[in-house]
């Protein structure tokens, strides 16, 4: 059952209730004024008879009474009449009487009213006893005005009392109860209008939209909350998938370093020992050029391997970036203008102090020199850009930023940019190793990385290193 059918059945009953206590009490007044008026006709009949008697002698009295009695007798006011004498001895009584003449009456029931008058000369009183005629309490008709008056007063006001409970009530609950249902699905759309009412209706609306647009509130920071948290375990999981990776080429490393370099050690020093032969043909030595080449390779990705799964533990303290980063570009500059390539270099002298290894700050910058200058093959415009500068934050952070004008990636050789041993690169010029140790070395001073790059345009990438003392 709704609110609205059991308040209009609330009212119902409460106005049945009253209207019948009202029929009720209306008819025990008509009944009581009735009565009333019967007994006042009696009284005044009694007090006449009484009056009338007292003027005739005692010893007349039964005589008079026997011829005249009946003539005290009215249709309206005196129904029957007993006299009684002193001794309560009844000396006459009308025929429609019960009592018999000469009886004793010691009490008056029955009797709507006594009157006593002088009696003897020795003393004691005469009674007159008269019963009205039945007085007509027949009063429907104004009963059943009195409740159609009380019905139509009832059904009034049951209407005011049912309008205004709608107004003040009944309709601000249902609009509350039909908006709480849309707080799951839609909080912004579960308001309800304010209505201007400083009572406790009003108040609840406005309590009930605070506690939607709170509600609303949560729900967009618990979204942004779980999104962000989501972003968090999953760059958490590619974390320890790195780490997994990382610890699995560490061991790897570990076990095949030596059963490699020790048997290539000999076979690099036997090859070039043949090599210095003066009687070799061009064709052997071409081959034992490329075979030495090759095993060159194979001693400097061990070597890498090594580094990156054991690196040295180099000595830590305050570094010049700007210093680590000129290393690097000394090292490689005679590669780049022998390639024909422009390197352009921002970085300020005064730039802040990092807390690092300079040998580790100065293989980040050689390994991305590196990687931007084997993009330039086959370019039209082959350039490289170093920029840095002091970048603030909380801590203080600075930003080196190596750009290039090579074939950059796709989005899909992007995502996988830094993971072990993938390359975009040929067979014979990647391992899939530098970025992967570039972004270790950076993690592992407290830093970060971000690669840039737009297919056929170029590739930038940016780390930051917290400065010294931030």
């Amino acid at each position: 059952m709704s609110l609205r059918q059991k308040v209009v059945v609330a009212i119902a009953a409460v106005m049945c209730v009253v209207s019948v206590m009202l029929a009720l009490a209306v008819t025990a007044d008509l009944a009581g004024e009735r009565v009333r008026a019967r007994q006042a006709v009696s009284r005044a009949a009694a007090r006449q008879i009484a009056v009338a008697l007292a003027a005739i002698p005692p010893a007349e009295r039964a005589g008079f009474l026997g011829a005249h009695g009946w003539k005290f007798l009215d249709p309206e006011a005196v129904e029957g009449l007993a006299v009684l004498n002193s001794s309560k001895v009844v000396v006459w009584a009308s025929s429609s009487d019960p009592l018999p003449e000469g009886s004793v009456v010691r009490g008056t029931k029955g009797y709507d009213a006594a009157r006593e008058f002088p009696g003897d000369p020795a003393g004691g009183s005469w009674t007159v006893l008269v019963k009205s005629p039945p007085a007509n309490v027949s009063f429907v008709g104004e009963i059943l005005g009195a409740l159609s008056t009380l019905a139509a007063g009832t059904a009034v006001l049951v209407a005011v009392t049912y309008g205004l409970l709608d107004r003040l009530v009944i309709r601000p609950v249902e609009n509350l109860a039909g908006a709480s249902r849309l707080i799951g699905a839609s909080p912004g759309a579960a308001k309800v209008p304010e209505l201007d009412r400083r009572d406790e209706v009003g108040e609840l609306i406005r309590a009930y939209n605070r506690m939607v647009g709170e509600v609303a509130d949560l729900r967009r920071n618990l979204e942004a909350k779980i999104k962000e948290a989501t972003a968090r375990f999953e760059k958490s999981q590619r974390g320890l998938m790195v780490a997994e990776r990382l610890a699995a080429t560490g061991r790897l490393a570990a076990g095949v370093a030596h059963e490699i370099n020790n048997p290539l050690g000999g076979m690099m020093n036997a090859a070039r020992a043949v090599r210095q032969r003066a009687n070799l043909s061009q064709r052997d030595a071409e081959y034992l050029d490329l075979i030495i080449q090759g095993m060159e390779r194979i001693q400097h990705i061990v070597r890498r391997l090594l580094q990156f799964a054991s690196p040295a533990k180099s000595e830590v303290g305050p570094v010049s970036i700007a210093g680590a980063i000129e290393e690097a570009a000394a090292f490689c500059r005679h590669r780049i203008e022998a390639e024909g390539a422009v390197l352009r270099m921002e970085v300020p002298q005064d730039l802040p102090y990092v807390l690092g290894a300079k040998a580790e700050l100065s293989q980040i910058a050689l390994n991305l020199l590196t990687n931007a200058l084997d993009s330039l093959k086959d370019r039209p415009l082959r350039e490289i850009s170093i920029t840095a500068k002091a970048a603030g934050g909380d801590p203080p952070m600075v930003e080196i930023a190596i750009s290039d004008t090579g074939c950059g990636m796709t989005e899909e050789q992007l995502r996988h940019a830094g993971e072990l041993f993938y390359t975009t690169k040929g067979p014979d010029k990647g391992s899939g190793l530098g970025l992967a140790i570039v972004r270790h070395l950076v993690e592992s001073h407290g830093g970060r990385l971000e690669i840039e790059s737009d297919s056929g345009k170029g590739t930038r990438v940016t780390f930051w290193i917290p400065a010294a003392g931030g």
